[in-house]
């Protein structure tokens, strides 16, 4: 029986002049392995390919754009037809609907651009494996991960395994939080850039005034040793480093946190705002960062600050909610509207609304399991993709009814 891999859309960066050879070297690489490759770009990559699709014997297609509602279609026709083990992405699987479709059909997916492997500082879905570019690692290695769908870490500074969901139910089952504490969170890590300055920046500030032994402080990310060093010297506050975690963990944790600090765009984009609005947590953000200050001062939840007086003006919120808890900001969602209007420079997020006002407007619905002949508005969320439990739940909050479920056999799409 043959073994096919899924190649997305947007794994060949080449232009008309031909794909780039460090792309070509992988495909070859798992030709030879023995997989079946089949791969499927937008339009724009057609004459791109061609080298490719000739010398292997790719299956390729072709014909729709890039995290398209089209590519998701063809996504679900050739999983039906090929049942591949595993794909690979070359691009920001945040925005990709190959990271979407993957966590759907349970499937293995490599990340084999060291760029993109760099800026994933948080969200690492259930069957997401990072692994090198193809110079980090012989090409005999690669077939042996792939061939046994080892799990393996990319980037030489991670340091903490990754929580996982049994350690994240003993922790939470035993009161990780004390009541007289008031729990801060950060997603982020070391390439987070400006982000995880100003949180050191902050921390600092905590360490060394009086409600220092009132706080406690959750950070999820990947570290490198310097500042793991750092974040261990602090001798007055309460850290706790996670390492790397899923949507759903992250979530959890998020339920018993007062403040989730979110002072770049850099950490864990939309997926860690979304996680602290389902979960009704405040979210303490620097003014500016994107479609964070939209959401938050539209009637969501949250503060905003100037980065000048970030740590000023996020100690008074901190102590404020020390001395008065019950002044905690608390989630109130209004309509989705907002919430798109904030993110709207993310696709997925235009995608998701067009779903939306597509279910309103028709008064159809989206369902991968069975055809409900009654006339409710119905969003199936993994209609063609699973999306984190996290988001999920947001659109619960929006009232729209969904439905949620592993990918079948065969996935109708309608």
């Amino acid at each position: 029986m043959n073994k096919y891999i899924f190649i997305g859309s947007s794994s060949f960066p080449g232009s008309s002049s031909g794909i780039s050879q460090s792309v070509y070297a992988q495909i070859k690489a798992l030709h030879n392995a023995g997989y079946s490759v089949v791969c499927f770009t937008p339009t724009t990559g057609k004459i791109s390919i061609e080298k490719i699709v000739k010398s292997l014997s790719i299956l390729h297609y072709h014909g729709v754009e890039s995290d398209s509602l089209e590519e998701l279609k063809l996504m679900v026709e050739l999983y039906n037809k090929y049942c591949p083990e595993m794909i690979i992405n070359n691009d920001n699987p945040y925005l990709s609907n190959l990271m979407q479709f993957a966590e759907c059909a349970k499937l293995s997916i490599c990340h084999m651009n060291k760029t993109t492997i760099n800026s994933l500082a948080v969200y690492d879905g259930a069957s997401a494996h990072r692994v090198g570019a193809i110079s980090h690692y012989m090409l005999s290695d690669l077939r042996r991960k792939l061939d046994v769908k080892e799990k393996v870490a990319f980037v030489p500074n991670i340091f903490i395994p990754p929580v996982d969901e049994q350690s994240a139910d003993l922790v939470l089952d035993e009161g990780l939080v004390s009541g007289d504490k008031l729990r801060i969170l950060y997603s982020g890590g070391s390439n987070s850039n400006k982000g995880i300055s100003y949180v050191r920046d902050l921390l600092k500030s905590v360490e060394n005034s009086p409600m220092s032994k009132s706080i406690q402080v959750d950070l999820f990310g990947r570290y490198n040793q310097a500042d793991i060093a750092f974040l261990k010297s602090f001798e007055n506050v309460d850290i706790s480093i996670h390492g790397l975690t899923s949507s759903d963990i992250l979530y959890r944790y998020l339920q018993k946190t007062d403040y989730l600090l979110f002072p770049s765009l850099n950490e864990g984009l939309p997926m860690t705002i979304l996680e602290a609005l389902s979960a009704k947590t405040a979210i303490l953000s620097i003014d500016g960062v994107g479609g964070v200050c939209d959401l938050v001062l539209n009637g969501f939840n949250g503060i905003c600050v100037d980065k000048n007086n970030w740590v000023d003006m996020s100690m008074s919120y901190i102590n404020l909610a020390l001395r008065a808890p019950e002044k905690l900001m608390r989630l109130k969602i209004n309509s989705y509207s907002i919430f798109v209007e904030g993110f709207s420079q993310f696709q997925f997020v235009c995608e998701i609304k067009e779903m939306i006002e597509s279910c309103v407007k028709k008064k159809n619905y989206i369902d991968l399991f069975e055809r409900n002949a009654n006339k409710d508005i119905r969003l199936d969320l993994i209609s063609w993709h699973r999306v984190p439990k996290g988001h999920i739940r947001y659109y619960k909050l929006l009232g729209v009814k969904q439905r949620f479920g592993r990918l079948p056999k065969k996935a109708y799409v309608i």
